[in-house]
């Protein structure tokens, strides 16, 4: 149970996984989000930041932990300050991020205590979130089995066709991170794809490369047994301010780290986010076309994700270990 002390007031001084921080103070206040108004929600007032992106937090409360007086306090985050004021039934929510064509970023969309089936191809399948035996569940991910790419061209007869092969397998825990614009895989995986796809790396360890060639692959991300398509191109950004030229959005994560897939991966993947039951659901949204799905299709998420199917591997994932990785497929350097 959480202490029923006010903070209002008392000064705040928070810092992130990359290095920003901000400071300021704590205060409570009504929320109004969409006509709908939550009352009393605790949240960080800055008065100086690294970044002047607004943070909302959607994760688990233990990530919203305040301390004082040597005293820690959990404050909801949003999506609990939700469903505590009966606003949703649990706390959920489903995340789409702008395609990979749009730059204005003006077709991303949060949807709290519900999910938009105009938003993904195919089904949404179901996978849980992970977590260290004997520790609470903190960070929202689930587990990947392995990266491949598809890759395409034309033979001899100008048919096309296409080749696929793995890069690296096994289990590694993955964090969802809306928060990040990269992303990060086991440095085995980064350094195979940056040689063979980019082709050159500068003086920074940046590999980087024709952004042409790059429109001739995709990249598989395997989660319990199901595989979601990532455009290398949508993992690469221009280089040096060469249009041509396109470096690898990727950074290296090595044993014992924890991977990150961030907004690169996620605007290839809608994700439904269950966090009273551990789970999370992923479909494909590569080659959505937003402006033909102006009006959406919700469906309430009540007790869990409904009409989620299991992963093929579901019943595998629910502890992981930190020092869990991915592999090079033999043959492969």
């Amino acid at each position: 149970m959480k202490p029923t002390v006010k903070l209002n007031g008392v000064s705040l001084d928070t810092s992130y996984g990359s290095g920003a921080g901000a400071t300021g103070y704590v205060g409570t206040d009504n929320v109004v989000l969409d006509g709908t108004t939550v009352s009393n929600v605790t949240f960080g007032v800055t008065t100086s930041a690294d970044t002047v992106a607004p943070v909302i937090g959607v994760g688990y409360q233990c990530l919203s932990a305040m301390t004082y007086n040597d005293s820690e306090y959990h404050n909801d985050g949003f999506p609990f300050a939700l469903a505590d004021a009966g606003v949703i039934h649990i706390p959920a929510f489903s995340v789409s991020l702008m395609d990979h064509d749009d730059t204005d970023e003006v077709n991303s969309t949060v949807t709290f205590g519900a999910y938009d089936t105009t938003r993904y191809f195919g089904s949404l399948y179901r996978m849980p979130i992970p977590h260290e035996e004997g520790k609470p569940t903190y960070r929202i991910g689930t587990t990947l089995n392995g990266i491949s790419i598809a890759s395409y061209g034309n033979s001899s007869s100008s048919s096309s066709y296409i080749t696929l092969k793995w890069i690296a397998k096994g289990s590694q825990f993955v964090q969802l991170d809306t928060g990040s614009s990269v992303s990060n895989m086991p440095v085995a995986a980064y350094d195979y794809i940056g040689k063979t796809y980019f082709g050159s790396q500068d003086s920074s360890s940046t590999y980087y490369g024709s952004c042409d060639s790059l429109k001739d692959h995709t990249l598989y991300f395997n989660f319990l047994g199901m595989a979601y398509p990532v455009p290398l191109t949508t993992l690469a950004s221009t280089y040096n301010g060469d249009d041509s030229q396109c470096q690898f959005d990727v950074v290296p994560s090595y044993s014992g780290t924890m991977c990150l897939l961030g907004d690169n991966f996620l605007k290839n993947v809608y994700v439904v986010v269950d966090l009273k039951n551990n789970e999370v659901a992923l479909g494909s949204s590569v080659g959505v076309d937003y402006a033909d799905t102006a009006s959406p299709d919700f469906v309430e998420i009540v007790d869990s994700i409904p009409n989620a199917i299991n992963a093929p591997n579901f019943d595998s994932a629910w502890t992981f270990n930190n020092s869990d990785t991915l592999s090079l497929v033999d043959g492969l350097n």
